[in-house]
């Protein structure tokens, strides 16, 4: 489990970066473009923030969302791994400005569509950003777990 996380959270952001750096789409942070219309919107700040509470919004291009990518692809090695999505575990934020440090989850869907969307309400990604991250993702954990991590030598139990 341990290792397919590991590869499938690899592969993420190769697909993620690779969709970011190599196609066709340079698209920028919604910062930018609220900003370029000016008015009263000419000052707004993504809710997004370092640790001494600075606004923040990541120095590259908004497509695709890379957390989007990472939660989709994690999510669908432990469905595959498991055989199920329901799972009920207790997740801990490291973000020093959450309302609730820990989250109980239900289901491995749970962390992707949180994961999807999180970055959207900070500010920092359009609805298609995090649509198409976790689409990919989705994509690179049910390869992942479909291709790697096999036998090698015949004789040895094959995975189900």
């Amino acid at each position: 489990m341990f290792a397919l996380s590991a590869l499938t959270l690899a592969d993420a952001g190769i697909a993620a970066w690779d969709s970011k750096f190599d196609g066709p789409i340079n698209e920028w942070r919604p910062v930018s473009a609220i900003q370029a219309l000016g008015g009263e919107n000419a000052n707004w700040q993504p809710l997004s923030a370092d640790r001494a509470g600075t606004p923040w919004t990541p120095c590259f291009i908004a497509w695709t969302s890379g957390h989007a990518n990472f939660t989709g692809a994690w999510a669908v090695a432990m469905q595959n791994f498991f055989g199920r999505d329901e799972a009920s575990f207790t997740a801990q934020s490291e973000d020093p400005h959450t309302l609730k440090r820990f989250r109980r989850m239900n289901s491995f869907s749970q962390v992707a569509e949180e994961g999807e969307f999180s970055r959207m309400w900070l500010g920092v990604h359009f609805r298609w950003d995090a649509e198409d991250g976790r689409e990919i993702g989705t994509n690179v954990g049910d390869y992942v777990f479909a291709n790697a991590l096999q036998p090698t030598r015949s004789g040895r139990p094959h995975q189900q």
